[in-house]
Order: C-alpha cells, then sequence, then structure tokens
C-alpha cells in the first residue's frame, strides 16, 4: 500500500509525462518494513520562520522540474 504523498507524486509525475505511473510500478512487500509509519505529517512552519522564507514553487511545478531533470539527464546526447 502506497502512502497518499507517494501516491500524488507519482500521479503527478505521470500525468505530466503522459505515462500510468501502474504500468511501471513495482511493489515488493518483502521491502516493507514491518513498523512502517502510515500517516505523515509536517509543518514547515518552524523552517520559515527560522529562514525567513517561503517555497516559491508549487508541488506540481517541483514535480515538474524533477520529470524534466529525468528527461533531460537520460536522453540520448
Amino acid at each position: 500500500m502506497l502512502g497518499t504523498a507517494v501516491q500524488q507524486l507519482l500521479r503527478t509525475a505521470s500525468d505530466y509525462s503522459d505515462l500510468n505511473y501502474r504500468d511501471h510500478l513495482i511493489i515488493d512487500d518483502e521491502l516493507y518494513r514491518p513498523s512502517e509509519v502510515t500517516i505523515l505529517q509536517g509543518d514547515a512552519s518552524k523552517a520559515r520562520k527560522k529562514l525567513g522564507s517561503a517555497p516559491t514553487d508549487s508541488f506540481e511545478e517541483l514535480v515538474k522540474e524533477m520529470v524534466d531533470g529525468d528527461l533531460e539527464w537520460y536522453s540520448p546526447r
């Protein structure tokens, strides 16, 4: 079972690259940790307060940048 954040990442990346992530994803149940955390939550307010900055890109923009970087890296030169 994939976490919702992982699913969101996979869906966003596969939608952007016109692929169906389910066609390329293999899940090996033996690799799951026995005490896997199922719900993860974060709060970036402390980092924003201490660093005095906030993200300028949306999640979708970040994923698109990552996909473009991988496509460039793995494309024939």
